[in-house]
């Protein structure tokens, strides 16, 4: 904002967006002049000439974004994201249990190759567009039999949705998350997916324990009372009785802990 008022541009002018999802934005500007910025093949889309253009990409880490004004570049803007304090320790515990982790990224291969290195991430996939990573997602699931994916729900919603399992993080206020994910977590702690890995098999355990415990109960109550070695009174007892200790197997569930 500062450095638009030292260039003199007019903050107050009529400007109407339209957001091209995982390409970039489109603004008219009072409906005189077009404004686009966004990713060097979305420009290329719209007709800008980059050929004669001496702003370059280049291979540095970040995620480049061209500006162009009236079918020209006019800049070139850098954006480098920090990592989450948490995500390194994320990975950990989740390749701990198992998880093979593969990222699927828009950003180039410089910044992709650069984070997968820090945190220790088995695959990496750079340059996608939202389409490209639902392909990927199918193929992984093909490979390796279940995917799950974890996105902010906005240009990871196609991804989200096409995954066997998609978990939204932060998504508090996001209708597109909540819409389209299977897990909508409010808070936005990476740690809480190794939480919710383990949590869901400690859950898948007790259900089979259970099921297993009451067809047992429930075959042999019926065995022996039709054969008549046991009365009515018993058979209800024990059917009731085998629906407290249920109960009492699943509790510890509400005290789990990762």
């Amino acid at each position: 904002m500062d450095a638009a008022r030292r260039s003199g541009l007019d903050q107050n002018g009529n400007m109407r967006l339209i957001e091209i999802p995982g390409k970039g934005v489109r603004g008219y500007l009072d409906d005189s002049r077009t404004i686009l910025v966004g990713k060097q093949s979305f420009l290329a889309e719209e007709g800008v000439d980059l050929h004669g253009s001496t702003i370059g990409t280049g291979n540095s880490a970040g995620s480049h974004v061209l500006v162009a004004v009236d079918g020209k570049v006019a800049g070139l803007i850098t954006l480098v994201d920090e990592l989450r304090h948490e995500a390194g320790e994320a990975t950990r515990l989740l390749k701990a249990k198992g998880v093979r982790i593969v990222m699927l990224t828009g950003d180039n291969e410089t910044t992709a190759r650069e984070v997968a290195n820090e945190l220790g991430i088995d695959e990496y996939y750079a340059g996608l567009l939202p389409e490209d990573k639902v392909r990927i997602a199918k193929e992984l699931a093909q490979r390796y039999g279940e995917v799950a994916m974890v996105g902010d729900g906005v240009n990871d919603a196609p991804v989200l949705a096409a995954s066997n399992v998609g978990i939204a993080v932060g998504s508090a206020g996001n209708d597109v998350a909540i819409e389209v994910a299977d897990v909508a977590l409010m808070g936005s702690d990476l740690r809480t997916i190794p939480y919710l890995l383990e949590l869901g098999r400690k859950v898948v355990s007790k259900l089979r324990v259970n099921i297993v415990l009451a067809l047992a109960l429930k075959f042999l109550l019926i065995a022996l009372g039709t054969l008549g070695f046991i009365p009515l009174w018993v058979g209800v007892i024990g059917d009731d009785g085998l629906t407290l200790v249920l109960i009492a197997n699943a509790l510890p569930l509400l005290r789990f802990k990762s």
